[in-house]
């Protein structure tokens, strides 16, 4: 792939696949790491998931309303290996596919964020290791369901 970002991890995962590059702690003091393999493996699921899913190309944009979290990191990178606009905080309406946190998603589909559009709203998990959401709003997709299957 031609992106930089995406060819700095690659070097990255053949020089020190083990090591951490994201490193989050959350409210309660939790510390969660992604090494540079977990990273670029769960970035280019995800990347598969936007693009076979949801059919995202580049020039598609992508609003992101995901919390500062490691998942954040993930989502955005994917975006940028399909080639996609990341908009943080981006209008529903204006783009084609919404990727929220679990208690941002109330707001994107209430409007809360700009109208809301036709474009689905994922969901990504904000579980320590990603897993599925167990309750999700009305009308909206779990990104750790759809990305997880994803070669």
């Amino acid at each position: 792939m031609s992106n930089p970002i995406w060819q700095a991890l690659e070097d990255r995962v053949r020089r020190r696949p083990a090591d951490p590059v994201v490193t989050y702690i959350d409210a309660d003091g939790q510390r969660t790491e992604l090494s540079a393999k977990t990273l670029a493996n769960n970035a280019a699921k995800a990347a598969n998931a936007l693009r076979d899913e949801a059919f995202v190309e580049a020039g598609s944009r992508l609003a992101l309303h995901v919390p500062w979290h490691w998942q954040r990191s993930v989502w955005t990178l994917a975006a940028w290996l399909t080639g996609a606009t990341v908009v943080p905080g981006g209008l529903p309406d204006q783009c084609d596919l919404v990727i929220a946190g679990p208690t941002e998603a109330p707001g994107v589909l209430s409007g809360q964020f700009g109208p809301t559009g036709q474009g689905e709203v994922w969901v990504v998990s904000v579980h320590p290791f990603g897993l599925p959401n167990p309750s999700l709003p009305e009308g909206c997709l779990d990104a750790a369901t759809i990305a997880r299957i994803q070669p």
